[in-house]
C-alpha cells in the first residue's frame, strides 16, 4: 500500500508539474522487466555495499535511471522504479525506518529526473547531443533531489551531520552520477545500431564495481583500525579501573554501534566471585560483584568455553542464551569470551534492544572478536599492575613467613638462631641462655587424634608459653613439638626459673575440639658465653640437656652437663640395635604363669616381650619398650608378641592335657590401641594360630585408653564382639575413675603390684587391695593379684576374694621350655617354683 501511495504521489506531481514531451524515444530496444531487474540490481548492491563509498561513486541508480529516460515512458518509469526499490528493501529486511527514508528520497529524486527530463522533450532531437544533455541533467536534478530529500529526513531524525561531510559527500555523488549516467547513455546509442555491443558496457561498470567494492572494504577496515587504537588509547589513558572499564565499555558499543556493552570479569584467583558492569547510551553501572541470574550465570559459563564469538538473536535464541537475552533486555547481542595468555578473564557481550535496528552479522562479530583480543590485553596488563603491587605485598608476607612458624606466629629456627647468634655476640659479661622444650608423646595424640588436633593443640601450647616467658625472651617454634627460648640475661638461676614455669603452665588439661587432654612437657637448658660458645653448640646442648630430662622421667627441665653426650650416644646406639633387631625379628616372648589361687593349677600365661640383644644379654622390657613407643616400633614389636603367643598358646593346649582351655595374656601399648588395623590384625592372627578368641585376653591400661577415649572404646568394644577378653591392667595406678569401670568393656582387673607388695604389714595396702577386689565382684569382674612374692601374700589377696595371683612366687617369666615344664606339674606346689 505504501508503494502504491508514493507512485499516485510521483505520478501526481509528475502530472501537475511536467510539461507534455515526447515519448520514449526508444521503446522497443530493452523490455520493461529487464529494466525492473536492473533497478533491483542496482538496489541491492547498495544496500550489500560496505560504505557509502560504493553508492556514491558507482551510482548505478543514476545509470539506470538514465538509460529508462530514453526506453520506457514516465509514468511507467515511475511505478517500475518504487516497485522494484521495494522488492529490493524486501529482500534485504523489512520496510525499517532506515531503508524507508531512502525508499523516499529515491521516488523523490526519480521524480524531479522525470520532470526535469520531460521539460527538455519538446525542445528538439532526443536522438542527438541535445538528449544526452537532458538526460544528464534529469539525473542530477533527480541526485539533488535526493540528496535534499535524505538531508531533511536525517535532520527530522535529530542528526545533524557535518557541512563539510555534507559537501564532499555531494560532490563525489555528482560526479558519480554524471558517470554513470554517460555510460547509460552511451549504451542507449549502442543499443540502437547493434545490442551485442552495449553488453559491452557492463564490462567497465563491473569492473568499477568490483574495484569500490575492494578499496571499500580496506577502507573500512582501516577506519575500524582507527576506531579500534583511538578506543584502546582512550582506555589506556584513563584514570583508575573503574574509569578504564567505563572506556572500554563505551568504546565497545560506540565501535559496533549497538545499544548496550556488558562485561563480566573473572576473578584471577579462581574463585566463583565475579565483577560486573555495563554501559548503555545513556547509562551505566559501577564495576562491582556478580549479581547475575541463573540464566546469565549459565550463559556466561558457556560462552567462556566457546572458541570464538557467538551471535544470538531472540527470534532464534534457546536454553540459556536466550534467557540471557531477556534478562539484559536485548532482541540481539554478540557474545565473545575475553582469552588471555593465562585463560579466559571474563566475557563481553554487545547488543542492540530494539528489534528494528541493523542485524549484527559476521562483519560485526570479526570486530568484536579483534577488538576483544585488545582488552584482553589490556585486562591483562592492568591485572599485572595489580600483580606487582600485590607482589611487594607478598615480598613482606614471604619475609614474615620466612621467619616465622605459619601455625603458631611465633619465630621459626632460623629467625631463633639468629637472635642466639646476637646474644652470643653482646657484652662478655652477658649470660644468654637457650631453653629447648619438647612434648611428651605428642605423637600419639597427634596420631589418635588427627592432624587437625594436633595443630590446634601446639597453637594453644604457643600461646602458654609465651605467658610463661619474660618480655625481652624470645619464644620460638623449632619444628613438630618442639619450641625454644631464648632468655637474654639472668644466668642458670633465671632460666631455670623460667623452665619451672613452662613446665607448670602446662600440667593444666587442654580443651580441642571438646576434649580435655593432658600434655607435658621436658626442658632442657644450656648457658652461653659471648665469645666462648658457638651457636650450634647452644643449640645442641640445649637438645641434649632436653632428651636428657625426657629419659630422666618427663614432665620436668635438666641443665647440660658434658657427660650427657654420653648417654644421648648410648641411646643412639640402643635405637639403631632396636630397629635392626625389630627388623630381624629378634624381639622374643617369655610368659608368667597366672594360677588359679584356691587349686593353685596355671589357668593362663602373661606373654612379654624380651630383647636379647647380641654380646649385650637379655635388655630389660623397661630399657627398651619406652624407647620403641617413642621412635614408632611398638606396633610392629606388639603384632610380632601377639603371633608368637597365640601360636604358642595353641601349641601348649594341644600338647598338654588337662591345659585344652589355656589362656594367653597380651599388653596393648597406647600406640597399638589407636592403631586401626589391630582389630583386623589380631582376627587374621587367631585365624592362622588356630586359637580360640576366648582365649586370648588382652591387657590395657587406663592412661592408655585415656589418651584417646572415644576411638579406644569403640576399638575395645569391636574386640570384645569378636570374642576376646579385655583387662585393665596396673589398676590403681592411673586415673582409677568408678566411671571407666562402668564404661569399660573389660571382664577383669589386675591389681598392681605397687599395692600387693605392701601386704600384709601395710595396713592402708590391705584396706585398697580388700575395697578392690569387693568393688570388682560386685560388678562381676575377675581380680588379679600381680606381684605376688610369698605364701602369705598368697593366702591374704585369696582371703580378700581375690580369684587369681601372679608374681615370683609363682614364678618368673620364663622361656619356652620352662614353660611347658611347668605345665607338666599340676597342682603347683604350694612355694614358689623357679625354672630358668
Amino acid at each position: 500500500m505504501l508503494a502504491v501511495a508514493l507512485v499516485a504521489s510521483a505520478a501526481g506531481a509528475y502530472q501537475l508539474l511536467a510539461p507534455r514531451g515526447a515519448p520514449p524515444t526508444d521503446p522497443g530496444i530493452a523490455s520493461w522487466w529487464a529494466l525492473g531487474l536492473l533497478f533491483v540490481a542496482a538496489e541491492l548492491y547498495v544496500s550489500s555495499s560496505w560504505d557509502r563509498l560504493e553508492e556514491l561513486a558507482l551510482a548505478p541508480h543514476d545509470a539506470v535511471v538514465a538509460l529508462s529516460l530514453f526506453l520506457i515512458d514516465p509514468a511507467g518509469l515511475l511505478a517500475l522504479q518504487v516497485a522494484a526499490a521495494a522488492v529490493a528493501f524486501i529482500v534485504v529486511g523489512s520496510l525499517s525506518r532506515a531503508p524507508l527514508s531512502r525508499f523516499l528520497a529515491l521516488t523523490a529524486g526519480t521524480g524531479a529526473s522525470l520532470i526535469v527530463f520531460s521539460s527538455l522533450t519538446g525542445v528538439g532531437d532526443l536522438q542527438g547531443p541535445l538528449g544526452w544533455v537532458s538526460a544528464l541533467a534529469a539525473v542530477i536534478a533527480g541526485l539533488v533531489t535526493r540528496s535534499l530529500a535524505e538531508i531533511a529526513y536525517a535532520r527530522l531524525s535529530g542528526e545533524r551531520p557535518a557541512r563539510r561531510d555534507l559537501e564532499r559527500g555531494v560532490a563525489l555523488a555528482l560526479a558519480g552520477a554524471v558517470a554513470s549516467a554517460s555510460i547509460a547513455v552511451a549504451a542507449v546509442e549502442l543499443l540502437r545500431t547493434d545490442r551485442a555491443a552495449a553488453s559491452l558496457l557492463l564490462i567497465p561498470f563491473l569492473s568499477v564495481a568490483l574495484a569500490l567494492r575492494a578499496y571499500s572494504r580496506e577502507h573500512r577496515r582501516l577506519v575500524h583500525l582507527r576506531l579500534l587504537y583511538d578506543s584502546m588509547q582512550t582506555v589506556h589513558r584513563a584514570s583508575g579501573r573503574e574509569a578504564g572499564m567505563h572506556e572500554l565499555l563505551d568504546a565497545t558499543r560506540r565501535l559496533l554501534g549497538t545499544d548496550l556493552a556488558w562485561i563480566v570479569l573473572f576473578d584471577r584467583r579462581g574463585t566463583d566471585a565475579s565483577l560486573v558492569a555495563w554501559v548503555g547510551s545513556d547509562e551505566s553501572s559501577h564495576l562491582g560483584p556478580s549479581r547475575m541470574t541463573g540464566s546469565q550465570g549459565a550463559a556466561v559459563e558457556l560462552v567462556a568455553g566457546a572458541t570464538g564469538p557467538l551471535l544470538v538473536q531472540r527470534r532464534s535464541a534457546e536454553g540459556v542464551l536466550a534467557g540471557m537475552l531477556v534478562d539484559l533486555g536485548l532482541d540481539q547481542a554478540i557474545a565473545t569470551p575475553l582469552r588471555g595468555e593465562s585463560g579466559v578473564l571474563g566475557v563481553l557481550v554487545v547488543g542492540d534492544r530494539d528489534p528494528a535496528a541493523e542485524a549484527l552479522g559476521s562483519e560485526s562479530m570479526s570486530l568484536l572478536e579483534t577488538y576483544a583480543e585488545h582488552a584482553a590485553i589490556l585486562l591483562e596488563n592492568d591485572r599485572l599492575e595489580q600483580s606487582v603491587s600485590d607482589l611487594e605485598e607478598l615480598k613482606e608476607q614471604l619475609h614474615v613467613q620466612a621467619y616465622h612458624d605459619a601455625l603458631t606466629g611465633l619465630p621459626n629456627r632460623s629467625l631463633f638462631a639468629e637472635q642466639v647468634a646476637n646474644a652470643l655476640s653482646g657484652s662478655p659479661d652477658a649470660a644468654p641462655a637457650v631453653l629447648f622444650l619438647d612434648l611428651d608423646d605428642f605423637k600419639l595424640i597427634n596420631d589418635s587424634l588427627g592432624h587437625h588436633a594436633g595443630d590446634e593443640l601446639l597453637v594453644a601450647v604457643a600461646h602458654r608459653v609465651r605467658g610463661a616467658v619474660r618480655a625481652g625472651d624470645v619464644p620460638a617454634r623449632l619444628g613438630g613439638d618442639e619450641f625454644a627460648v631464648l632468655a637474654q640475661d639472668g644466668g642458670a638461676g633465671e632460666a631455670e626459673r623460667i623452665a619451672e614455669r613452662l613446665v607448670r603452665a602446662l600440667e593444666a588439661p587442654f580443651t580441642i575440639d571438646g576434649r580435655e587432654m593432658s600434655v607435658h612437657a621436658s626442658v632442657g637448658i644450656a648457658l652461653g658465653r659471648p665469645g666462648a660458645t658457638t651457636v650450634d653448640e647452644l643449640l645442641r646442648n640445649a637438645d641434649v640437656a632436653m632428651y636428657s630430662a625426657k629419659h630422666g622421667g618427663k614432665r620436668r627441665f635438666t641443665t647440660y652437663a658434658p657427660k650427657m653426650h654420653t648417654r644421648i650416644r648410648h641411646r643412639q646406639e640402643l635405637v639403631t640395635a632396636l630397629e635392626r633387631a625389630v627388623e630381624r625379628d629378634e624381639i622374643g616372648v617369655h610368659y608368667q604363669p597366672i594360677v588359679d589361687l584356691e587349686t593353685r593349677a596355671m589357668v593362663a600365661v602373661e606373654a612379654l616381650a624380651r630383647w636379647d640383644r647380641p654380646l649385650h644379654g637379655l635388655i630389660s622390657p623397661g630399657a627398651f619398650i619406652p624407647l620403641a613407643d617413642e621412635i614408632g616400633l611398638m606396633v610392629g614389636i606388639g603384632r610380632s608378641v601377639l603371633r608368637q603367643a597365640c601360636r604358642q598358646a595353641r601349641s601348649w593346649q594341644t600338647a598338654f592335657a588337662g591345659h585344652e582351655s589355656l589362656r594367653v595374656n597380651v599388653n596393648l601399648s597406647p600406640s597399638e590401641l589407636s592403631d586401626t588395623s589391630l582389630v583386623a590384625d589380631i582376627e587374621s592372627i587367631l585365624k592362622d594360630s588356630g586359637l580360640a578368641p576366648s582365649r586370648l585376653v588382652l591387657e590395657i591400661t587406663e592412661s592408655g585408653v585415656m589418651r584417646n577415649p572415644d576411638d579406644a572404646l569403640a576399638t575395645m568394644s569391636t574386640l570384645r564382639e569378636l570374642g576376646v577378653s579385655l583387662a585393665l591392667d596396673d589398676f590403681g595406678t592411673g586415673h582409677s575413675s568408678l566411671a571407666h569401670l562402668r564404661e569399660f568393656p573389660i571382664d577383669s582387673l589386675k591389681i598392681a603390684r605397687e599395692f600387693v607388695s605392701g601386704l600384709p604389714e601395710g595396713h592402708v595396702d590391705n584396706v585398697f587391695v580388700d575395697a578392690i577386689v569387693r568393688l570388682a565382684s560386685s560388678l562381676g569382674l575377675d581380680v588379679v593379684a600381680e606381684g605376688v612374692e610369698s605364701e602369705r601374700q598368697a593366702a591374704l589377696v585369696r582371703q580378700f576374694g581375690c580369684g587369681f595371683g601372679q608374681g615370683y612366687y609363682f614364678g618368673a617369666p620364663l622361656g619356652l621350655l620352662g614353660v611347658s615344664s611347668y605345665l607338666g606339674a599340676h597342682p603347683l606346689p604350694t612355694g614358689s617354683l623357679r625354672v630358668a
